[in-house]
């Protein structure tokens, strides 16, 4: 059992990444080509997979002031201020 334990948690914790990475992109493309609340959407499902990474936050507050959401913006802003000064 312990055996086990060795190859699945990496394994797991590998696929979180991948999804958080590969969410991070869709983001990134769906910002780039102007669909910002799809974009606003992709930084917050890779927010939920790593809750600590203020690029997610600061990409995230982008996309909100695009779509009007300045307070919303304006939180993330000071989310990901935050994150940085404990890194």
């Amino acid at each position: 059992q312990s055996v086990m334990k060795k190859f699945i948690i990496p394994f797991v914790l590998c696929s979180i990444s991948v999804f958080a990475i590969e969410t991070e992109d869709k983001g990134y493309k769906a910002y780039n080509e102007g669909n910002y609340e799809v974009a606003k959407q992709m930084f917050t499902n890779a927010i939920n997979e790593n809750p600590n990474n203020a690029e997610l936050y600061y990409n995230r507050a982008l996309s909100e002031f695009k779509l009007g959401k300045i307070e919303e913006g304006n939180i993330d802003l000071r989310k990901a201020k935050m994150l940085v000064q404990t890194e």
